[in-house]
């Protein structure tokens, strides 16, 4: 299908040679075995049974760490029959929940997981969102013996400063290299990617709000989306929600092609809607899927272009944009279904301005950890 595109003031086009590559910089290549499931919501869309299917599909039992082996011919027919036994016992996928970003609350753990367990998938999780955290060998042996890692929405700024001050952040990144299946929504899909656009400044999601010790300290409509930096496994600036109106009463699209042009030029904008996947497949494959029951921002004209709505009343789907040479304009493209990651995502180009507001953030929603 030919992607439509839509300028930054509403204008659309059909025509498949717009160049849309604007200000960043070169083609990304992934590692071959990367594979994650990458969804615009967490509580909703991650606890639907089509995306625990999806992430399942991606599953190779053989990754996790001291199960890969390397073997010479003369012992490929053993362990061929070791495989077809393991096969026969049905070893269950083994998922590791993070529920840092919701401050390991356990309902959430219970709602984003249950659709794992209802396959047949073994749970465990990881507390790392207290002032005693786990020890570092207890995270790097929970991390490496995981098929999946299911990671939740919630506060991306607080998931990830806790993630960095225990190093779970680079056994995240490890274990994703090794062919771990990486997934999770919202707050659980920016985290993966080199940024997002994130409601972390909103004043609900502070932890102590979210455990019910404080009330918000501002109005709930008087806050900004800020730029978080993620762990860059893979690249650009992720919006998830990318077709919904949150507290602060701005369509998260608006204000992402605001971030873009005003101060992110050089990156690349994936826009996820609420009820959309991007899924990163092995050997360098992606694909989108839309739960198509659900509400999107995708429609098509009478010419079968397809255009950005504001109201849902189209199919989810997921969208990459680029400024324009000059910051004059964001180029919307609607993601095609599927195809190979190298011809869609790109690296950020120059140097990347940091979000002076971060601090500010890290300032009201301390993270635990000395």
């Amino acid at each position: 299908m030919t992607a439509g595109v839509v300028n930054h003031e509403g204008d659309s086009s059909s025509s498949p040679e717009n160049d849309v590559s604007g200000s960043c910089g070169d083609f990304f290549v992934p590692p071959s075995d990367l594979r994650g499931v990458f969804c615009g919501s967490g509580a909703d869309a991650v606890s639907d049974p089509r995306i625990a299917e999806a992430v399942l599909d991606l599953v190779d039992t053989t990754t996790t760490s001291g199960t890969t082996t390397s073997a010479s011919s003369s012992d490929a027919g053993s362990q061929k029959d070791d495989r077809h036994e393991e096969e026969e016992e049905e070893e269950p996928v083994r998922v590791l929940y993070l529920g840092t970003a919701q401050y390991d609350l356990p309902d959430s753990q219970e709602q984003q997981t249950r659709p794992f367990l209802d396959l047949n998938c073994t749970v465990s999780n990881l507390c790392v969102a207290s002032a005693d955290p786990p020890p570092f060998d207890e995270l790097q042996s929970a991390v490496q013996d995981a098929h999946v890692i299911v990671v939740s929405g919630g506060n991306t700024l607080h998931a990830l400063d806790c993630w960095r001050a225990t190093g779970l952040d680079q056994l995240l990144c490890d274990a994703a290299e090794r062919g771990a299946v990486i997934t999770g929504g919202s707050a659980g899909a920016v985290c993966w990617f080199d940024a997002g656009h994130s409601d972390s400044m909103d004043p609900n999601s502070y932890r102590d709000v979210v455990l019910g010790n404080a009330k918000p300290t501002a109005t709930t409509d008087d806050w900004d989306y800020i730029r978080v930096p993620g762990l860059a496994i893979l690249p650009g600036l992720l919006c998830p929600h990318h077709d919904r109106v949150q507290s602060n009463g701005v369509l998260r699209g608006d204000d992402f092609d605001d971030m873009l042009r005003k101060r992110h030029s050089n990156e690349m904008g994936i826009g996820i809607d609420h009820w959309a996947a991007f899924i990163v497949e092995p050997e360098g494959r992606y694909r989108v899927l839309s739960l198509k029951d659900k509400p999107g921002s995708v429609l098509w004209d009478d010419k079968g272009n397809p255009h950005m709505c504001r109201d849902q009343t189209g199919i989810p789907g997921v969208w990459i944009k680029t400024v324009e040479p000059g910051g004059s304009a964001v180029t919307t493209t609607l993601c095609p279904w599927e195809g190979l990651i190298q011809d869609l995502l790109r690296e950020s180009s120059g140097t990347i301005i940091e979000d002076e507001r971060v601090e500010i953030c890290r300032n009201e929603n301390p993270s635990p950890i000395e």
